[in-house]
């Protein structure tokens, strides 16, 4: 499966491209030695050239992942996880079946933080519809004061 990832690669070769989004979901529901080996296949692509390599997150798809593996995927050019938290309200999370909790979000944000990822938390604007939208406010800007 490297090999059509390889070939991909060779493809965009010339000129290097400044960024690369690891598309198709979220890679980081992949384990460890996957995404580190993918990684690993970009550096050898681009020796002199490191794009700056990007996904999208879910905060339950780190938990599996310790502090030092996030490091290694730092070091080895993830740059910045799009994290798709939606809200920090619980009661929301549930109505929507997110599979998250306020606490499980905020677990995850400060292992990446800890790791020195950058990160990019998606918060959808209007989720809490009328009724809800002052605790999802309140909420998700509790979960991003103590995730910074």
């Amino acid at each position: 499966e490297l090999r059509a990832y390889a070939a991909e690669l060779d493809r965009c070769a010339l000129p290097p491209p400044p960024r690369i989004f690891l598309a198709d979901g979220d890679a980081m529901t992949l384990p460890f030695k996957r995404i580190r080996d993918i990684l690993l296949l970009i550096r050898s692509h681009f020796p002199k050239h490191h794009p700056r390599v990007s996904s999208y997150c879910l905060p339950r798809n780190v938990r599996g992942k310790t502090v030092e593996q996030l490091t290694e995927l730092r070091e080895l050019g993830l740059a910045i996880l799009y994290v798709g938290c939606e809200t920090g309200d619980d009661e929301l999370l549930r109505r929507v079946n997110k599979g998250e909790t306020f606490q499980s979000a905020l677990e995850a944000l400060t292992k990446m933080k800890q790791a020195g990822l950058k990160t990019s938390v998606m918060i959808l604007n209007g989720l809490g519809g009328r009724h809800l939208s002052l605790q999802h406010a309140e909420e998700s800007a509790r979960l991003m004061n103590l995730a910074q």
